[in-house]
């Protein structure tokens, strides 16, 4: 989910992974937000500071649901295999 909404299938917990998320989109910075483009380059959605606003605050909102703190959506138009239902759950088994 990056741009368009829709209600999750699933939700993972990303919250070990989220700097070298963020240190991977930084390696983009002629693109991103933050990597010194002139005043003579067009203005795009992801070159403005409300883009990484939008996904931090989106990985915020999915982790809330979780009791993480950063998590990411996923949809699955089809129903998902599972070997293991035990270990899906978060937390693990209790």
């Amino acid at each position: 989910m990056q741009h368009d909404h829709f209600t999750p299938s699933f939700l993972v917990d990303v919250t070990a992974g989220w700097e070298a998320k963020i240190a991977s989109m930084r390696a983009y910075r002629s693109q991103l937000h933050g990597g010194g483009a002139t005043s003579g380059e067009p203005v795009t959605k992801v070159s403005t500071p409300e883009f990484w606003h939008a996904v931090e605050g989106r990985a915020r909102h999915f982790g809330e649901l979780i009791s993480v703190a950063y998590a990411e959506p996923f949809w699955s138009r089809t129903p998902l295999a599972v070997a293991d239902p035990m270990s899906i759950l978060p937390g693990g088994v209790r």
